[in-house]
């Protein structure tokens, strides 16, 4: 059976369509974020540069990096479509918008990796208690989006944006503050309070990236933008878990150094252990091994308890530093809309 004129052309604008498409620009994309997130996910648990097989990821990644930079400016200079358009980045709106879409990633996926990591392993919660405690976060952004989308017809969307940080880092520092006794209540009120922020931070950042923008570049506005949230995502949750880790030894070797025999404190604490463990019924020889074990686990806990404070602390300035970057943008008038 012979194809119609009309089938025949829809073939050949499809083969056409086929030979467009930028093969090598795509394979350098997922070599260069792939082994970029090999990076991220491994690094701390395999000694980031004191493993080769890290080290390669970062060299095969940066190589890739370039090449994709190049790669792509060639094919939009032969008149050719680029799997990545870098003409976008022209325009200092979106520059500075996929920038702080990159921060709001890092703030947002950071502290929803290590608020119920907190909860469960310092102060005991189980998984649904700890769920239960940060889900009014889910309830703000709900509730928050529609308002943020109504009032930036009404008011300067960069002025929303800058709020947006600020109001994280009001969050943030005041999360600070956590401690060992604290109450579930208080920390579904702060959680409820940092998520309010994103809601003022998404929608501006989302509205203003499309800012003088040309019809025909939104898909690659709006897929860089998402590449910025996600690859910002990776990042702030390996910096968590790094941080962590190597803050809570910092604070452990810390607090150990002033722990010394010659304490009065310290020996009036261990004598009380060893008598309370006496009488639950440990033999008097093992007591002081289990006096000085229970302080070692109180120790411990305070000073992971502080690492969580210090990577909080260091979320809370990353939002209060690109609060000025939001005036950088170019300024809409509200109401007009710079999406196509």
């Amino acid at each position: 059976v012979e194809n119609s004129p009309r089938q025949e052309q829809e073939t050949r604008d499809l083969r056409a369509h086929v030979s467009e498409i930028d093969y090598v620009g795509f394979a350098l994309t997922a070599l260069c974020f792939g082994t970029l997130e090999i990076f991220l996910d491994k690094g701390q648990e395999d000694d980031w540069f004191g493993s080769p097989f890290i080290t390669a990821m970062v060299v095969i990644c940066a190589a890739a990096f370039i090449a994709l930079i190049v790669w792509e400016w060639w094919q939009a200079k032969v008149g050719r479509k680029p799997v990545i358009d870098l003409s976008v980045f022209r325009r200092k709106s979106f520059s500075v918008s996929f920038g702080l879409m990159f921060v709001m990633g890092i703030l947002f996926y950071g502290t929803t990796l290590i608020l119920p990591q907190l909860l469960q392993t310092l102060m005991g919660f189980t998984a649904t208690t700890a769920g239960m405690s940060l889900s009014l976060g889910g309830l703000a952004t709900l509730l928050f989006m529609p308002l943020v989308g109504f009032l930036i017809t009404k008011v300067d969307g960069r002025a929303l944006l800058a709020f947006g940080f600020l109001l994280s880092a009001v969050a943030l520092f005041r999360m600070t503050h956590l401690s060992l006794d604290m109450t579930t209540e208080y920390v579904a009120k702060l959680r409820f309070l940092q998520a309010a922020s994103f809601g003022f931070v998404f929608i501006p950042i989302s509205t203003l990236s499309y800012t003088d923008m040309p019809p025909e570049k939104n898909n690659d506005v709006s897929g860089l933008t998402n590449l910025a949230r996600n690859i910002g995502g990776s990042v702030g949750t390996s910096v968590a878990i790094t941080m962590l880790a190597r803050q809570a030894q910092k604070h452990q070797g810390f607090l150990a150094a002033h722990l010394t025999g010659s304490d009065e404190t310290l020996r009036t604490a261990t004598k009380m252990l060893q008598d309370h463990l006496s009488v639950g019924g440990l033999a008097r020889p093992d007591t002081p091994v289990g006096a000085l074990a229970q302080i070692y686990a109180a120790l411990a806990q305070h000073a992971n308890m502080l690492a969580y404070i210090d990577v909080i602390q260091g979320f809370a300035f990353a939002s209060l530093v690109v609060v000025p970057l939001a005036f950088l943008m170019k300024k809409v008038r509200p109401g007009t809309g710079s999406m196509h």
